[in-house]
């Protein structure tokens, strides 16, 4: 048994690295397990001494050279019936693999370590006696009762590996005599889940037992009695729901992990119970207002952009930040806008092609809801090359060049304003190339304020 305690030590111990105790549910719970059991025992070395003449039960399965008739029937013996009292002869029994079933109630403890009551039955027939065959099959039966103590591993797997050992009675009945011993087992086996309740195990067990002794008015037998078995069982496991732990504001986090304690139920929360601020602007999502805030921004309690000058442009994409009370203003915060990108072919005002583009998006700002009822003129502007009146002509029809694009872009025509300027509003010198291309611009200013 110490060898075989070993090799379960040696085939555990990688199990045991890999072993997790926190399982899913904590929680102690009984099981109920019924088995097949294959039995095989070892043979058995047999003391047998007489206290009589008379033929016996106990010796009516032995062989021997001579027969005792008892009720006609020949029955074999080991001694001749003139064996006085106080003779002894030693043999060696050999039994059948037999085959029974157990039934165990258990209790899993929170961990790795359960107890369990195994009651297990199994009978194995006597094949033969020093070498013979006997003339009567006789059986031995045994009722075992064991206290296991099992310890389980991965048992958040679908496989549970476990070990462990028992100890316990055996109740062995033999023809009309019996004998009660201790007995100890050792084990191992695979628990396969089948779902969170059920379980399939699959298990060895190597058993041995005090010597028993059979008795009756002929005879006197001390036998052996020790083997193994292979078993097969189905176990239902009673799971308890785990408590639900106290969560006093309901987000979802128990009080012991809550870092934020009050949260409002409304409000999302991080893994630590505390509000969330996606936009990280310092408001929390529940409160934000404006929750796409750019990080860096300024925020009011709101979680909104600050907007100093309340023209409805936040800040950080003000371009005009001191615009007048009252006035109306564009995407950028300002009254009016250069068109970066609107350029004509040259001497021309056809629109280039990346130009039609920019058409199409200021037309889709336009017709938005936030500028819907903006009322704006197209203003068109020149450098200071070429004639004043060619430049002032060039421009108007610039400015309506552009009006025309918009009206064909959905943009109502009662809200566009087309008016040329020539060369008289310069942004830049004219004396460069550089200041001659900035001056040369369409800008879009708003009218109705």
């Amino acid at each position: 048994m110490r060898t075989l305690l070993a090799f379960l030590t040696v085939l555990a111990s990688p199990w045991a690295l890999a072993h997790d105790a926190d399982k899913d549910l904590d929680l102690g719970h009984w099981y109920i397990e019924g088995a097949y059991s294959a039995a095989d025992l070892k043979d058995a070395e047999n003391t047998t001494e007489f206290q009589n003449t008379s033929c016996g039960n106990l010796l009516n399965i032995l062989p021997g050279p001579l027969g005792c008739n008892v009720g006609g029937a020949p029955l074999f013996v080991l001694f001749p019936n003139s064996a006085g009292p106080g003779l002894s002869q030693t043999t060696t029994t050999e039994y059948d693999n037999g085959d029974g079933f157990e039934v165990s109630l258990g209790y899993d403890f929170p961990g790795a370590f359960r107890l369990e009551l195994n009651y297990v039955e199994f009978d194995n027939e006597i094949d033969t006696v020093d070498g013979m065959q006997t003339s009567v099959k006789t059986t031995l039966e045994s009722q075992k009762l064991f206290g296991n103590l099992w310890f389980d591993f991965n048992e958040d797997g679908v496989v549970q590996p476990y070990f462990g050992l028992g100890l316990g009675a055996a109740r062995l009945d033999f023809e009309e005599s019996d004998d009660t011993v201790l007995t100890a087992q050792a084990g191992l086996g695979l628990n396969f889940a089948l779902g969170s309740h059920v379980k399939v195990n699959l298990g060895y067990r190597y058993f041995e037992s005090k010597d028993p002794v059979f008795e009756d008015s002929v005879a006197r037998v001390d036998s052996e009695y020790s083997g193994q078995r292979l078993m097969l069982g189905l176990r239902y496991d009673f799971l308890r729901d785990p408590p639900v732990p106290p969560d006093a504001d309901g987000d979802g986090v128990p009080d012991m992990d809550d870092r934020c304690p009050q949260t409002p139920r409304e409000a999302k929360v991080d893994a630590f119970g505390c509000p969330l601020d996606s936009d990280r602007d310092g408001v929390f999502d529940y409160l934000d207002q404006c929750p796409g805030t750019l990080a860096g921004v300024v925020v009011d309690q709101k979680g909104c952009d600050l907007d100093d000058d309340r023209d409805g442009v936040p800040n950080a994409a003000d371009k005009c930040p001191n615009t007048p009370a009252g006035k109306r203003v564009l995407a950028n915060g300002c009254q009016s806008v250069v068109l970066q990108g609107v350029t004509y072919l040259s001497g021309s005002a056809e629109l280039t092609n990346y130009a039609r583009q920019v058409c199409i998006d200021v037309a889709k700002v336009l017709n938005s809801p936030a500028a819907a009822d903006l009322t704006v003129e197209l203003q068109g502007h020149t450098d200071s090359q070429g004639a004043d009146t060619a430049n002032l002509k060039l421009s108007q029809a610039r400015a309506e060049s552009m009006r025309s694009c918009l009206i064909q872009n959905g943009v109502a025509a009662n809200r566009l304003r087309a008016q040329g300027f020539g060369e008289y509003q310069p942004v830049a010198s004219n004396a460069t190339a550089d200041g001659r291309a900035r001056n040369r611009r369409t800008e879009m200013k708003v009218l109705n304020n």
